[in-house]
Protein backbone atom coordinates (compact mmCIF):
# COMPACT_ATOMS: atom_id res chain seq x y z
CA UNK A 1 0.00 0.00 0.00
CA UNK A 2 3.13 2.08 0.98
CA UNK A 3 4.89 1.59 -2.37
CA UNK A 4 1.60 2.35 -4.55
CA UNK A 5 1.03 5.94 -2.51
CA UNK A 6 5.14 6.31 -3.51
CA UNK A 7 4.13 5.81 -7.13
CA UNK A 8 1.57 7.69 -7.29
CA UNK A 9 3.32 10.65 -5.36
CA UNK A 10 6.24 10.60 -8.23
CA UNK A 11 3.88 10.19 -10.92
CA UNK A 12 2.00 13.80 -9.66
CA UNK A 13 5.40 15.51 -9.38
CA UNK A 14 6.49 14.34 -13.07
CA UNK A 15 3.44 15.68 -14.18
CA UNK A 16 3.75 19.10 -12.49
CA UNK A 17 7.96 19.44 -13.36
CA UNK A 18 6.94 18.19 -17.22
CA UNK A 19 4.01 20.93 -17.42
CA UNK A 20 6.43 23.28 -15.74
CA UNK A 21 8.61 23.15 -19.19
CA UNK A 22 6.41 23.03 -21.20
CA UNK A 23 5.26 26.62 -20.11
CA UNK A 24 8.79 27.65 -20.17
CA UNK A 25 9.35 26.75 -23.62
CA UNK A 26 5.97 27.89 -24.97
CA UNK A 27 7.02 31.83 -23.90
CA UNK A 28 8.92 32.96 -26.89
CA UNK A 29 11.17 35.86 -26.51
CA UNK A 30 9.98 39.36 -28.28
CA UNK A 31 10.88 42.29 -29.04
CA UNK A 32 8.82 45.61 -29.53
CA UNK A 33 10.79 48.53 -31.75
CA UNK A 34 9.34 51.65 -32.22
CA UNK A 35 10.35 55.16 -33.67
CA UNK A 36 10.31 57.83 -30.75
CA UNK A 37 10.83 61.61 -30.79
CA UNK A 38 11.35 63.07 -34.57
CA UNK A 39 13.15 66.70 -34.10
CA UNK A 40 13.81 69.19 -36.74
CA UNK A 41 15.82 71.99 -36.55
CA UNK A 42 15.20 74.43 -37.54
CA UNK A 43 11.38 73.88 -37.01
CA UNK A 44 9.92 76.50 -39.96
CA UNK A 45 13.08 76.47 -42.56
CA UNK A 46 12.77 78.41 -45.99
CA UNK A 47 13.60 77.16 -49.03
CA UNK A 48 17.59 75.98 -49.43
CA UNK A 49 18.02 75.84 -45.51
CA UNK A 50 19.78 72.97 -44.34
CA UNK A 51 17.16 71.20 -42.20
CA UNK A 52 18.59 68.32 -39.77
CA UNK A 53 15.83 65.93 -38.86
CA UNK A 54 16.57 63.42 -36.13
CA UNK A 55 14.82 60.39 -35.10
CA UNK A 56 15.23 58.43 -32.44
CA UNK A 57 14.58 54.35 -32.81
CA UNK A 58 13.49 52.47 -29.31
CA UNK A 59 13.33 48.63 -28.45
CA UNK A 60 10.79 48.93 -25.76
CA UNK A 61 11.80 48.44 -22.30
CA UNK A 62 8.95 45.80 -21.93
CA UNK A 63 11.29 43.87 -24.67
CA UNK A 64 12.76 40.44 -23.68
CA UNK A 65 14.34 39.87 -26.75
CA UNK A 66 17.28 42.46 -28.92
CA UNK A 67 16.37 43.63 -32.44
CA UNK A 68 18.54 44.19 -35.46
CA UNK A 69 18.13 46.98 -37.12
CA UNK A 70 19.35 46.65 -40.52
CA UNK A 71 18.28 50.00 -42.28
CA UNK A 72 16.37 53.26 -41.65
CA UNK A 73 15.51 55.96 -43.86
CA UNK A 74 13.58 59.37 -44.56
CA UNK A 75 10.98 59.62 -47.56
CA UNK A 76 9.41 62.51 -49.21
CA UNK A 77 8.73 64.30 -52.60
CA UNK A 78 12.18 64.38 -53.98
CA UNK A 79 13.76 63.22 -51.03
CA UNK A 80 14.70 59.99 -50.00
CA UNK A 81 18.06 59.21 -47.55
CA UNK A 82 18.90 55.92 -46.04
CA UNK A 83 21.12 54.45 -43.92
CA UNK A 84 22.39 50.54 -43.46
CA UNK A 85 22.90 48.54 -40.64
CA UNK A 86 22.61 50.73 -37.18
CA UNK A 87 23.94 47.68 -34.82
CA UNK A 88 21.41 45.78 -32.67
CA UNK A 89 19.43 47.26 -29.82
CA UNK A 90 18.80 45.74 -26.74
CA UNK A 91 15.74 45.85 -24.65
CA UNK A 92 15.44 49.77 -23.34
CA UNK A 93 18.21 50.91 -25.75
CA UNK A 94 17.89 53.49 -28.35
CA UNK A 95 20.19 55.36 -30.87
CA UNK A 96 19.17 58.62 -32.78
CA UNK A 97 20.26 59.24 -37.07
CA UNK A 98 20.36 62.77 -38.01
CA UNK A 99 19.62 63.14 -42.14
CA UNK A 100 20.24 66.50 -43.41
CA UNK A 101 17.71 67.19 -46.73
CA UNK A 102 16.97 70.72 -47.95
CA UNK A 103 13.47 71.87 -49.88
CA UNK A 104 13.04 73.74 -52.90
CA UNK A 105 9.48 75.16 -51.72
CA UNK A 106 7.51 76.30 -49.51
CA UNK A 107 4.54 74.35 -47.92
CA UNK A 108 3.54 72.11 -45.99
CA UNK A 109 6.08 68.77 -46.39
CA UNK A 110 5.34 64.76 -45.22
CA UNK A 111 8.03 63.07 -44.61
CA UNK A 112 7.62 59.29 -43.53
CA UNK A 113 10.39 57.69 -41.06
CA UNK A 114 11.01 53.69 -41.36
CA UNK A 115 12.86 51.53 -39.82
CA UNK A 116 13.68 47.69 -41.27
CA UNK A 117 15.05 45.07 -39.09
CA UNK A 118 14.87 41.45 -37.64
CA UNK A 119 14.15 40.01 -34.53
CA UNK A 120 15.92 37.19 -32.49
CA UNK A 121 13.49 34.78 -33.79
CA UNK A 122 14.25 35.99 -37.37
CA UNK A 123 10.77 37.74 -37.66
CA UNK A 124 11.13 40.99 -40.52
CA UNK A 125 11.07 44.24 -38.56
CA UNK A 126 8.78 47.13 -40.55
CA UNK A 127 7.76 50.48 -38.62
CA UNK A 128 7.06 53.88 -40.45
CA UNK A 129 5.41 57.41 -38.51
CA UNK A 130 5.52 60.37 -40.32
CA UNK A 131 6.49 63.73 -39.34
CA UNK A 132 5.09 67.21 -41.31
CA UNK A 133 7.52 70.23 -42.02
CA UNK A 134 6.12 73.57 -42.53
CA UNK A 135 8.80 75.33 -45.08
CA UNK A 136 7.71 78.97 -44.82
CA UNK A 137 9.44 82.29 -47.51
CA UNK A 138 12.54 83.61 -46.06
CA UNK A 139 12.78 87.50 -45.23
CA UNK A 140 13.39 89.01 -48.46
CA UNK A 141 15.83 91.66 -49.07
CA UNK A 142 14.22 94.05 -52.16
CA UNK A 143 16.36 96.63 -53.75
CA UNK A 144 14.23 99.77 -55.12
CA UNK A 145 14.85 101.17 -58.90
CA UNK A 146 17.66 103.38 -57.59
CA UNK A 147 17.87 106.92 -59.59
CA UNK A 148 20.81 107.17 -62.31
CA UNK A 149 23.77 106.75 -59.99
CA UNK A 150 27.29 108.78 -60.77
CA UNK A 151 30.97 108.09 -60.00
CA UNK A 152 31.86 110.77 -57.77
CA UNK A 153 28.73 111.55 -55.91
CA UNK A 154 26.37 110.23 -53.77
CA UNK A 155 23.50 108.25 -55.13
CA UNK A 156 20.62 107.30 -52.78
CA UNK A 157 20.13 103.51 -52.87
CA UNK A 158 16.43 102.05 -50.88
CA UNK A 159 16.76 98.53 -49.47
CA UNK A 160 13.46 96.61 -48.41
CA UNK A 161 13.54 94.06 -45.85
CA UNK A 162 10.09 91.99 -46.20
CA UNK A 163 8.72 89.12 -44.33
CA UNK A 164 7.10 86.60 -46.09
CA UNK A 165 6.87 83.73 -43.19
CA UNK A 166 3.85 83.68 -41.23
CA UNK A 167 5.58 85.10 -37.86
CA UNK A 168 7.14 87.89 -36.65
CA UNK A 169 11.07 88.34 -37.19
CA UNK A 170 13.04 90.25 -34.89
CA UNK A 171 16.55 91.96 -34.21
CA UNK A 172 16.67 92.18 -37.94
CA UNK A 173 19.88 93.40 -39.18
CA UNK A 174 20.97 94.64 -42.42
CA UNK A 175 24.41 95.01 -43.24
CA UNK A 176 25.49 96.78 -46.99
CA UNK A 177 28.56 96.20 -48.33
CA UNK A 178 30.52 97.12 -51.96
CA UNK A 179 33.77 98.90 -53.67
CA UNK A 180 31.41 101.74 -52.74
CA UNK A 181 31.77 104.56 -49.71
CA UNK A 182 28.51 103.64 -47.98
CA UNK A 183 27.13 105.74 -44.70
CA UNK A 184 26.56 104.06 -42.10
CA UNK A 185 26.24 100.50 -43.48
CA UNK A 186 24.72 98.80 -41.12
CA UNK A 187 21.15 99.26 -39.88
CA UNK A 188 18.75 97.67 -37.66
CA UNK A 189 14.94 97.41 -36.46
CA UNK A 190 13.53 95.84 -33.93
CA UNK A 191 10.88 93.47 -35.58
CA UNK A 192 8.78 93.13 -38.67
CA UNK A 193 5.09 91.67 -38.85
CA UNK A 194 3.68 88.66 -40.67
CA UNK A 195 3.57 90.32 -43.99
CA UNK A 196 5.05 93.68 -43.64
CA UNK A 197 8.56 95.40 -44.42
CA UNK A 198 10.89 97.98 -43.53
CA UNK A 199 12.66 100.28 -46.22
CA UNK A 200 16.31 101.33 -45.41
CA UNK A 201 17.60 104.17 -47.74
CA UNK A 202 21.80 104.72 -47.95
CA UNK A 203 23.75 107.37 -49.47
CA UNK A 204 26.24 105.82 -51.53
CA UNK A 205 29.08 106.94 -53.47
CA UNK A 206 30.64 105.24 -56.14
CA UNK A 207 34.53 105.78 -57.11
CA UNK A 208 34.22 104.06 -60.85
CA UNK A 209 31.79 104.13 -63.83
CA UNK A 210 30.14 100.81 -64.74
CA UNK A 211 28.71 98.17 -63.29
CA UNK A 212 29.04 98.23 -59.51
CA UNK A 213 27.64 95.25 -57.06
CA UNK A 214 26.57 95.90 -53.51
CA UNK A 215 25.68 92.84 -51.49
CA UNK A 216 22.94 93.21 -48.66
CA UNK A 217 23.34 90.62 -45.92
CA UNK A 218 20.16 90.55 -43.61
CA UNK A 219 20.52 88.93 -39.93
CA UNK A 220 16.79 87.95 -37.78
CA UNK A 221 15.72 85.54 -35.63
CA UNK A 222 12.24 83.65 -35.37
CA UNK A 223 9.85 82.96 -32.58
CA UNK A 224 12.19 79.81 -32.17
CA UNK A 225 15.23 81.76 -31.23
CA UNK A 226 16.89 80.84 -34.15
CA UNK A 227 19.34 83.11 -36.05
CA UNK A 228 18.41 83.20 -39.67
CA UNK A 229 20.85 84.72 -42.64
CA UNK A 230 20.28 85.40 -46.16
CA UNK A 231 22.24 87.36 -48.63
CA UNK A 232 21.44 89.13 -51.86
CA UNK A 233 24.04 90.48 -54.86
CA UNK A 234 22.39 94.32 -56.41
CA UNK A 235 23.78 95.36 -59.14
CA UNK A 236 23.74 98.96 -60.16
CA UNK A 237 25.00 100.88 -63.36
CA UNK A 238 27.58 103.70 -62.55
CA UNK A 239 27.37 106.65 -65.09
CA UNK A 240 30.30 108.98 -65.74
CA UNK A 241 28.67 112.63 -64.13
CA UNK A 242 27.29 115.16 -66.38
CA UNK A 243 25.82 118.77 -64.59
CA UNK A 244 23.28 119.93 -67.07
CA UNK A 245 21.59 122.86 -65.05
CA UNK A 246 19.14 125.63 -66.57
CA UNK A 247 17.97 128.57 -64.18
CA UNK A 248 14.76 131.01 -65.70
CA UNK A 249 13.39 133.59 -63.80
CA UNK A 250 9.48 135.31 -64.55
CA UNK A 251 7.50 138.33 -62.81
CA UNK A 252 3.98 136.81 -62.10
CA UNK A 253 0.97 138.69 -62.54
CA UNK A 254 -1.88 139.25 -59.58
CA UNK A 255 0.81 137.85 -56.96
CA UNK A 256 1.66 141.22 -55.60
CA UNK A 257 4.63 141.64 -57.74
CA UNK A 258 6.28 138.25 -56.96
CA UNK A 259 8.94 136.41 -58.97
CA UNK A 260 8.78 132.51 -60.15
CA UNK A 261 12.19 130.90 -59.92
CA UNK A 262 12.58 127.73 -62.02
CA UNK A 263 15.86 125.66 -61.40
CA UNK A 264 16.00 122.36 -63.90
CA UNK A 265 18.18 119.58 -63.84
CA UNK A 266 18.67 118.05 -66.71
CA UNK A 267 21.99 116.54 -66.07
CA UNK A 268 22.30 113.08 -64.31
CA UNK A 269 23.39 113.76 -60.46
CA UNK A 270 21.71 115.15 -57.93
CA UNK A 271 21.67 118.94 -56.75
CA UNK A 272 21.97 119.16 -53.24
CA UNK A 273 21.34 121.76 -50.53
CA UNK A 274 20.50 124.37 -54.05
CA UNK A 275 20.30 128.04 -52.49
CA UNK A 276 18.28 131.07 -54.46
CA UNK A 277 19.57 134.25 -53.53
CA UNK A 278 18.16 136.96 -54.89
CA UNK A 279 20.04 140.44 -55.62
CA UNK A 280 19.21 144.42 -56.68
CA UNK A 281 22.31 146.36 -57.01
CA UNK A 282 24.52 144.11 -55.07
CA UNK A 283 21.82 144.21 -52.00
CA UNK A 284 20.58 140.82 -51.29
CA UNK A 285 16.74 141.25 -51.29
CA UNK A 286 15.94 137.70 -50.84
CA UNK A 287 17.42 134.10 -49.57
CA UNK A 288 15.46 130.95 -50.08
CA UNK A 289 16.62 127.27 -49.58
CA UNK A 290 15.30 125.01 -52.01
CA UNK A 291 16.37 121.54 -50.97
CA UNK A 292 17.53 119.06 -53.30
CA UNK A 293 16.83 118.46 -57.18
CA UNK A 294 16.86 114.95 -58.36
CA UNK A 295 18.43 114.09 -62.26
CA UNK A 296 15.52 115.12 -64.67
CA UNK A 297 13.43 117.39 -62.58
CA UNK A 298 12.50 120.59 -61.61
CA UNK A 299 11.77 122.78 -58.63
CA UNK A 300 9.95 126.61 -58.70
CA UNK A 301 10.87 129.14 -55.87
CA UNK A 302 8.43 132.35 -55.66
CA UNK A 303 10.01 135.10 -54.19
CA UNK A 304 8.23 137.93 -52.75
CA UNK A 305 8.17 141.34 -54.05
CA UNK A 306 10.58 143.67 -52.35
CA UNK A 307 9.26 147.03 -52.30
CA UNK A 308 12.39 148.58 -51.50
CA UNK A 309 14.66 147.21 -54.09
CA UNK A 310 15.65 149.31 -57.09
CA UNK A 311 16.72 147.78 -60.83
CA UNK A 312 17.08 144.39 -62.28
CA UNK A 313 17.04 141.70 -60.36
CA UNK A 314 19.79 139.07 -60.05
CA UNK A 315 19.10 135.77 -59.54
CA UNK A 316 21.53 133.29 -58.37
CA UNK A 317 21.06 129.61 -57.65
CA UNK A 318 24.12 127.94 -55.51
CA UNK A 319 24.21 123.78 -55.45
CA UNK A 320 26.31 121.03 -54.46
CA UNK A 321 26.99 117.90 -56.91
CA UNK A 322 29.53 115.78 -57.39
CA UNK A 323 31.53 116.57 -54.55
CA UNK A 324 31.81 120.12 -55.91
CA UNK A 325 29.94 124.00 -55.09
CA UNK A 326 28.62 125.37 -58.55
CA UNK A 327 26.51 128.00 -59.40
CA UNK A 328 24.23 129.52 -61.80
CA UNK A 329 22.76 133.04 -62.73
CA UNK A 330 20.37 134.73 -64.31
CA UNK A 331 18.79 138.53 -64.57
CA UNK A 332 15.66 140.15 -64.64
CA UNK A 333 15.34 143.85 -66.16
CA UNK A 334 11.45 144.27 -65.72
CA UNK A 335 11.21 147.76 -63.33
CA UNK A 336 9.81 147.65 -60.06
CA UNK A 337 6.87 149.94 -60.93
CA UNK A 338 5.98 150.55 -64.41
CA UNK A 339 3.10 151.89 -65.22
CA UNK A 340 1.47 151.46 -69.13
CA UNK A 341 -1.73 153.52 -70.35
CA UNK A 342 -3.51 151.33 -73.10
CA UNK A 343 -6.67 152.27 -74.98
CA UNK A 344 -5.97 155.83 -74.65
CA UNK A 345 -8.76 158.06 -75.93
CA UNK A 346 -8.19 161.87 -76.36
CA UNK A 347 -10.84 164.56 -76.17
CA UNK A 348 -10.27 168.26 -76.90
CA UNK A 349 -12.41 170.84 -74.95
CA UNK A 350 -11.42 174.20 -75.60
CA UNK A 351 -8.05 175.05 -74.11
CA UNK A 352 -8.43 171.20 -71.87
CA UNK A 353 -7.67 168.00 -73.20
CA UNK A 354 -9.06 164.84 -71.67
CA UNK A 355 -6.81 161.68 -71.49
CA UNK A 356 -9.17 158.90 -70.83
CA UNK A 357 -7.77 155.05 -70.49
CA UNK A 358 -6.53 151.67 -68.98
CA UNK A 359 -3.28 152.00 -66.52
CA UNK A 360 -1.46 148.53 -66.85
CA UNK A 361 0.83 147.57 -63.67
CA UNK A 362 3.70 145.43 -65.85
CA UNK A 363 6.14 145.94 -62.61
CA UNK A 364 6.24 143.68 -59.86
CA UNK A 365 4.53 145.79 -56.97
CA UNK A 366 1.54 147.50 -56.11
CA UNK A 367 1.16 150.80 -57.77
Amino acid sequence: MKSFKRILTLFVVLCLAVGSVGSFIGIAQQSHPTIGEITVSPNNPAPGDQVIIRPTFRNGDTSSASARITEVSIRGDSIFEAVDDIGTLGPGNSVSVPFSVAFETTGQKKITVTMRGQTESGSILFVQKPVYIQVEQNAALLSSPTDTAVSGGETPVKLTVSNGRSTNITGIELMLRGEANINRPLRTNGSIPPGGERTFEYDVSFERSGQQELIGEISYRTPDGSTRRSTQSISIDVEQPDVDISLSAQNTNGTGGSTDVEIHNFGNTHLDDVEILAQSEEETVARVLAGDVSPDTSTIISIPAQPHANGPLTVTASYRTVGEEHQISTTIGQALGEIRLTGVETTVTGREVLLEGDAANLGRTDA
